[in-house]
């Protein structure tokens, strides 16, 4: 039970419950209070945090102070939705409510002043800027709003920024104009993270911004992994990165990108979008030659970006982010013994090599995992994992 003089925390936008459980696991305290309008992440949450209080409504609904009850509150968490304003989202409008979704922090701030406010989301949410009359993003005003957020949070904002009525749209009753210009008073530091870099096989890179306003330091944490090819890894300071290939099960069946739509249903159950476009079979093309002729290593393929530049990645090294538009395609090697009839044994190339006689041949052969959008880049296993979304296509 929750004493009425102990601080309480809140995760907003909260998904499953991956930011409550590091919470829980750093703090060995569960988060108080959890906030989504998506009723199956909602539910989500619940299952794995069954003692934290839920609401499953829009963080511009709930109102930070009847929530709150009159206790303070220690730890904000903020994961605003990052689809407009990462680069995967590519020329696509942007929708206006969700871009100033940031701003419901600032109200909290206004509101219950937390004493520790986190704010994560992808490195080019510092390019938030004033969007033109067809919803795209003023190139010019790069980073107008961001500069607009912080200033709000620390030491005060311009009378005459242009921000204002989308921070009083944002903040409603709480919106305090006064208080915004002399500024909320917190310290605040943010800096870009790599996930690989402490322990993750990802290379996930997202931007963290902290804020306090109890006077005492904000303390990052210091990488624990690094590039396997560095001094600090050679030297024992750094323990090398986590790649794919600890995490890839390649045993897994799947389907060939070279079997029909029907063969796929047929083996798999699975829908399929066939048949692939030239492009795609370009891509997987030159992908063979750079990544499997001429590299043994198995790797990872990139499919979702355009053009001739076609780029890969070893499974000894950090896989980048997964977006809903990222594709990936997996190549794992294995030994294929074949004579002079129709008959072929293959092995893993993980097992000791079969008797080799002098009429035994040896051939490598690729398996593919291939997400399949219009366009892609390659990378190659040896990377840790990308992160890995609700719409992969694999």
């Amino acid at each position: 039970m929750l004493k009425t003089n102990e601080e309480i925390s809140v995760d907003l936008f909260a998904g499953g419950g991956g930011v409550s459980e590091g919470y829980k696991i750093a703090t060995g305290k569960e988060m108080d209070i959890a906030v989504n309008h998506n009723e199956a992440a909602v539910a989500m949450h619940k299952a794995n945090h069954p003692g934290t209080l839920h609401y499953c409504e829009s963080v511009f609904v709930v109102d930070p102070k009847k929530a709150c009850l009159g206790r303070k509150v220690g730890f904000l968490w903020l994961s605003p939705d990052c689809t407009y304003f990462s680069v995967a989202l590519g020329g696509k409008p942007i929708e206006r409510g969700i871009r100033a979704l940031a701003w419901v922090g600032v109200k909290w701030a206004i509101a219950v002043r937390p004493r520790i406010i986190m704010l994560e989301n992808v490195p080019e949410f510092q390019d938030w800027g004033p969007l033109d009359e067809n919803d795209n993003p003023i190139k010019e005003r790069k980073g107008e709003t961001f500069r607009a957020f912080i200033a709000a949070l620390t030491t005060g904002l311009d009378p005459d920024h242009p921000a204002w009525p989308e921070i009083m749209e944002s903040l409603g009753e709480y919106f305090d104009r006064e208080q915004l210009v002399k500024g909320l008073g917190y310290d605040l530091e943010y800096r870009t993270l790599v996930a690989c870099d402490y322990g993750a096989a990802t290379s996930r890179e997202r931007l963290f911004l902290a804020a306090r306003c109890d006077g005492k330091p904000i303390k990052w944490p210091e990488a624990t992994h690094g590039d396997p090819k560095s001094a600090a890894v050679s030297e024992g300071k750094l323990m090398p990165w986590k790649t794919a290939s600890e995490i890839i099960d390649f045993t897994l069946t799947a389907p060939s990108i070279f079997d029909s739509k029907a063969e796929i249903k047929k083996k798999y159950g699975l829908r399929a979008k066939r048949p692939l476009v030239p492009k795609t079979m370009q891509r997987t093309a030159r992908g063979l030659d750079k990544f499997f002729i001429k590299n043994p290593e198995p790797y990872i393929i990139q499919v979702n970006h355009g053009g001739d530049n076609f780029r890969g990645q070893s499974i000894h090294e950090p896989m980048p982010t997964l977006t809903v538009k990222h594709g990936y395609g997996m190549v794992a090697p294995v030994l294929m013994q074949h004579h002079d009839s129709a008959e072929a044994r293959g092995q893993t190339i993980d097992r000791p090599l079969m008797t080799i006689d002098t009429s035994s041949r040896y051939a490598l052969q690729a398996i593919f995992l291939s997400k399949y959008y219009s366009q892609g880049i390659g990378q190659a296993v040896s990377d840790p994992v990308h992160t890995i979304t609700t719409k992969d296509r694999d």
